[in-house]
């Protein structure tokens, strides 16, 4: 019991310490690559704002810039070379000189290269970065670069309190990773295997994040066609699809992406017959 007592005591003063770190810093978030990483940015937002700090719309203003990465294919790459030295830019010539750190995919395919060829980079956080993030930014207050020690990518999800979509979309990813491993794609690589969320979490997102207004919601997955294979009781994706569809102010149901190889026939008859997809 006096362990336990201590170790709870250790943790709450590590949250203490942390949060005034934290407190009245800044932030502001450049997202690059697709529409699974405006979701990405919108669990960045909602682990700052745990951590305490708040987003700045303006990134001379800010404290911390995060820029996430894309990594799939060679533009994309180049893409995210070019917002880092156009942030740098910036930034570099202020009173305050904003850190830049990378997080996502580019990230992980590229940690040490990144932090050794980009002296613009105060730290480079992969696909983990929900437990690193705050010893990475606080490092950095403390005048520290840091590059992260994860080399094998572990799905996850926290809770997204946050919906940058915007308008009547809702973006709400509902796996992460791939098990295919086809010889001309990294996703593997960069997100590691297939991992699907609970459907409880996926619905009580849909109903939190709508706030009372009708939407349509996208399911985003690399292979949305996979969902459920991890799961208990042949969960899959049609029997998730008919439970969305029953949502409050689920108006309309659009899935990216299907691979062909995992439509099913009860895949294609809730499609077929399910009037919202």
């Amino acid at each position: 019991m006096k362990n336990a007592l201590t170790l709870t005591y250790y943790r709450e003063r590590v949250n203490i310490i942390s949060n005034k770190i934290f407190q009245n810093k800044k932030y502001s978030i450049v997202t690059l690559g697709c529409f699974r990483n405006d979701v990405e940015s919108d669990l960045i937002r909602s682990e700052l704002a745990r951590m305490g700090m708040s987003e700045c719309p303006s990134v001379e203003e800010s404290d911390i810039i995060i820029v996430n990465t894309c990594g799939f294919i060679t533009p994309a790459c180049e893409d995210t070379i070019d917002a880092i030295l156009e942030t740098h830019e910036l930034t570099h010539d202020l009173p305050k000189k904003p850190q830049i750190v990378a997080v996502g995919c580019m990230a992980q395919r590229y940690q040490q290269e990144l932090l050794e060829e980009m002296p613009e980079l105060s730290a480079v956080v992969g696909v983990n970065w929900a437990h690193e993030l705050s010893e990475a930014i606080s490092r950095i207050f403390q005048g520290q670069r840091y590059a992260s020690n994860s080399r094998n990518p572990e799905p996850f999800y926290p809770r997204r309190d946050f919906d940058s979509s915007g308008g009547a979309t809702l973006f709400v990813r509902i796996s992460d990773g791939c098990l295919r491993n086809c010889s001309f794609c990294t996703i593997p690589k960069l997100r590691g295997k297939y991992k699907s969320r609970i459907p409880d979490e996926i619905c009580d997102e849909i109903e939190r994040l709508s706030n009372n207004q009708d939407r349509e919601v996208i399911l985003l997955a690399q292979d949305a066609t996979s969902y459920g294979i991890d799961l208990p009781n042949n969960y899959n994706l049609a029997e998730l699809i008919s439970r969305i569809s029953r949502i409050d102010h689920v108006r309309w149901i659009r899935l990216l992406y299907l691979q062909p190889e995992g439509v099913t026939e009860e895949l294609l008859s809730e499609i077929a017959s399910n009037r919202k997809v």
